[in-house]
């Protein structure tokens, strides 16, 4: 599941969450992004 967070809803999605979560921070030009991509969306 893909979900945007952003500074109005980051702590109730991620910081109160009942389930564990991964937070990929991410940008266009950044290049090791670009490559850790598709293996977080696997």
């Amino acid at each position: 599941m893909h979900l945007i967070v952003d500074q109005n809803n980051f702590q109730q999605e991620v910081l109160d969450s009942e389930i564990k979560v991964l937070v990929d921070f991410w940008a266009p030009w950044c290049g090791p992004c670009q490559m850790l991509g598709p293996i977080i969306d696997e």
